[in-house]
């Protein structure tokens, strides 16, 4: 190239040579910016959306396969339809192996001990009815995106954008107006945002900790429809040093966990197929009290509820409404073709004009 503009400039007679120098000088320069320029795009050329979940499925995932071993404990806040404070407690989990880990959620209402072993998952120590969005919650903090598989075999598409003063690159799968948006700061596949359409749930990670080359927020809000739905705070992520077997052995009183799925209250009114009506309770008619209860259920593979308790609402409406939600009926919920326990959220609205 530097010979072609040389001869250029050998071809033009009447510049004299001072004239040509500087001629040349100013084609190369010209040319070494362009060639600068076309490099520099080559660099910032934009990432392919495929590879950044794949990367940010390993990086958000404290349970994968070669992680080493650690311990976990953190606080935990579950709100009402008005952000008021209705479930409060701790997590604590201790983790060795994908099929070896024992985790204790603690809540005022509720109690259970978890045990990974390789002949599966078992409970103990059972009190109430762990709460749906606790469980999801959990999930979304431990191992938020979609397997490695799932990822080879979907295709997504890449929007860079400003999420307030952090720029990130958000992914979501093509053509799929019901697939979740995984929102990953600019430069690092660590997950700062996760939105869910069905339903409508949206994850903030804030605090990012790091371990063993993993990411983790330290924070971790939950909201549906603009509304708080639940917060974990982690207060202690360290490595659990020589993990002790008998520690992690299932109590002879442990039982298996049955195969179940959260799913949301949405999702169960579209399964209910005989539905009771409660009964308005004498003392509130009197008073015209109007309130809603939100209670928390198990519904068996045969569509009937196994497990019921109310997690909010007026005390005066409590009653009656686990009286009439005892007797309803859903149609079983299929997973890949099996049916299924589901754990769900049930709200039951009193009102006078009904």
């Amino acid at each position: 190239m530097r010979d072609l503009i040389r001869d250029i400039v050998l071809r033009m007679p009447k510049i004299n040579i001072a004239m040509r120098s500087i001629f040349l000088t100013c084609l190369i320069s010209c040319f070494l910016s362009v060639t600068t320029t076309a490099r520099g795009q080559e660099v910032s050329k934009p990432p392919d959306a495929k590879e950044l979940m794949l990367a940010a499925a390993k990086t958000n995932n404290l349970t994968a396969e070669g992680v080493k071993p650690w311990h976990l404990k953190a606080s935990f806040q579950l709100f009402d339809e008005q952000g008021a404070v209705m479930q409060e407690g701790t997590i604590e989990e201790w983790w060795a192996a994908p099929k070896r880990f024992k985790v204790v959620f603690q809540g005022k209402a509720f109690a259970e001990t978890e045990f990974g072993s390789e002949k599966g998952q078992f409970e103990t120590g059972v009190e109430g009815i762990l709460p749906a969005r606790l469980l999801t919650a959990t999930g979304a903090l431990l191992n938020p995106l979609p397997n490695q598989t799932a990822i080879e075999h979907s295709t997504y598409a890449l929007k860079s954008m400003a999420l307030g003063s952090l720029e990130a690159n958000c992914i979501s799968e093509a053509e799929n107006p019901f697939a979740s948006t995984y929102c990953l700061a600019s430069g690092e596949p660590t997950l700062r945002v996760m939105s869910r359409r069905t339903p409508a749930n949206q994850f903030v990670y804030s605090r990012i900790l790091h371990y063993d080359g993993h990411t983790v927020g330290g924070s971790l809000k939950v909201s549906q429809v603009g509304n708080a739905q639940a917060a974990i705070n982690v207060d202690i992520l360290e490595p659990l040093e020589n993990p002790d077997e008998a520690f992690f052995a299932v109590p002879s009183d442990a039982v298996p966990i049955p195969k179940r799925v959260a799913i949301s209250g949405g999702v169960a009114v579209g399964l209910l197929d005989e539905k009771v009506a409660p009964e308005y309770p004498r003392a509130a008619k009197d008073t015209r009290t109007e309130g809603a209860v939100v209670l928390e259920a198990i519904i068996g593979k045969d569509g009937r509820i196994r497990d019921l308790k109310a997690v909010s609402g007026p005390q005066i409406f409590q009653g009656a409404a686990i009286a009439a939600v005892q007797q309803w009926r859903y149609r079983p919920y299929l997973l890949n073709g099996e049916p299924v326990e589901v754990q769900t959220t049930i709200n039951v609205v009193f009102t006078l004009n009904h």
